[in-house]
């Protein structure tokens, strides 16, 4: 059996917990993680990953999130949450309005 070795290691900050979920971007630029601080999981937070400052927060579901996944070409991504809806965020368009 072949060993694989470590190609890329990301560091979450201690603030964030343990993350209910993660995705990384397919190119690499972003990661988003759920966090359980602070009660409800209703934000996701999006990070860059060689510093892991958060960069961008994303709410909108009205109950805990369950999963987030970027899609293929990084521009999208999705999350599904207990209030039976999965929700389609424009990462670009995030970025620019503030």
């Amino acid at each position: 059996m072949k060993t694989l070795s470590i190609d890329r290691e990301i560091d979450i900050p201690a603030k964030f917990g343990r993350p209910r979920d993660f995705a990384l971007s397919a190119k690499g630029e972003y990661f988003a993680l759920i966090s359980p601080s602070g009660g409800l999981q209703t934000k996701i937070f999006i990070m860059k990953p060689e510093d892991s400052l958060t960069i961008k927060e994303l709410t909108g579901h009205a109950s805990g999130l369950r999963n987030v996944e970027f899609a293929p070409n990084s521009n999208k991504l999705f999350s599904g949450s207990d209030d039976w809806t999965v929700r389609q965020w424009d990462v670009e368009k995030a970025f620019t309005e503030e």
